[in-house]
């Protein structure tokens, strides 16, 4: 018998199950308790293994499927719950007097397999995973622009630049790494999610290539996942978006200019909104063809060139903003680069980059 929290396994088996339902098959879960330690492993497009410490002294393995076994759990309400094997495969959820047991399903494998050893392998702080899920928010959900629909991790100097673009706007993020250089990846959207809900907790995070094979595994210690191998061309002109010195236009408070755009959103239905400098100071949303009346004006914002009425699609410049926590947000215009917008943060750790819309008035 192994005793577990129940809350923690619970949201441990949720984080697998919903990268597993990115896959078109159904795969058991496979257990193995053995001298002390619990080692989990999931199939499916990016196969999972999870080990931890666990206070038996029993040795069984199991193999049962994922579902069946998260909804059992989260339908009991105890802080813990017992795990319990009949030896054939099959196990029993137990809290107190109450268990359930799960049926033995056959899978292709019989035995976990090893963790894959990795040829090339680094370092880097937790906030990767935050940085990885919110590129995965702006990537292309369309396949007519196929090199756009993963997230980008380039690698230079022993910095990682993190980045997801669909045409419209795009997020980058930069962190340092330790250990050996790894050459430029791509990763499907549904990776970046799943290594943020399965390996985040504060831990540093471990990247790497599988031997002789080209798949990227992340793992935090405890848990390792593996994505398949994918050949794809990134426009890595993403380095000199990043870099290119903009022309800084204006600071504004992040959740004044949010507030303002979010009361535009309600006032039309063509989802556009210009912005320029106020005559009276700040800046002023200009709505085209509102259907309510309103005049929209945030003035606690600092102007740091002139610049004229320039229009962008709502929704794109909303989550441009929306991916920030700091207190203020820098908007700069690169001339270089159509004249499109970027926005960062104090630090500049992160940036985003808007298309502006080219509205003529009727």
């Amino acid at each position: 018998m192994v005793a577990i929290e129940r809350l923690r396994f619970e949201r441990k088996l949720n984080a697998i199950a919903s990268v597993l339902s990115n896959t078109s098959k159904k795969y058991p879960l496979l257990g193995s308790v053995q001298n002390g330690n619990m080692l989990i492993w999931q199939d499916g497009n990016m196969p999972i293994w999870n080990t931890e410490t666990v206070d038996t002294d029993e040795n069984f393995t199991f193999s049962v499927l994922i579902t069946k076994l998260k909804e059992i759990i989260g339908g009991f309400k105890g802080p813990s719950i017992d795990l319990l094997s009949d030896g054939r495969g099959a196990l029993t959820i137990k809290s107190g007097r109450s268990k359930v047991k799960i049926p033995y399903m056959e899978g292709l494998y019989n035995d976990i397999p090893s963790l894959p050893a990795l040829e090339v392998r680094c370092s880097t702080g937790s906030e990767f995973l935050g940085f990885l899920s919110k590129s995965s928010n702006f990537v292309s959900k369309t396949y007519e622009q196929a090199s756009l629909t993963y997230s980008y991790i380039g690698s230079k100097d022993s910095r990682f630049l993190i980045t997801g673009m669909n045409g419209f706007c795009s997020f980058n993020a930069s962190i340092d790494y330790d250990g050996e250089s790894l050459p430029d990846i791509v990763v499907p959207a549904e990776f970046s999610e799943a290594v943020a809900k399965l390996l985040g907790g504060g831990n540093n995070v471990e990247v790497g290539l599988s031997m002789n094979q080209g798949h990227v595994v992340m793992s935090n210690g405890d848990t390792t996942i593996y994505t398949p191998r994918i050949q794809q061309v990134y426009p890595t002109v993403v380095y000199d978006l990043v870099a290119y010195t903009g022309v800084p236009i204006f600071n504004v408070n992040r959740n004044s200019i949010l507030e303002q755009l979010k009361l535009a959103l309600q006032t039309t239905n063509r989802n556009l909104v210009g912005i320029e400098p106020d005559s009276e100071g700040g800046l002023k949303l200009n709505v085209p063809r509102a259907t309510i009346d309103a005049d929209l004006v945030i003035e606690d914002a600092e102007i740091c060139s002139e610049f004229e009425c320039t229009y962008f699609q709502l929704p794109f410049l909303i989550q441009c903003i929306n991916t920030f926590t700091s207190e203020r947000i820098n908007m700069e215009r690169l001339p270089n680069f159509n004249n499109e917008f970027r926005i960062t943060n104090d630090d500049s750790t992160q940036s985003t980059t808007v298309r502006p819309h080219h509205y003529i008035e009727a």
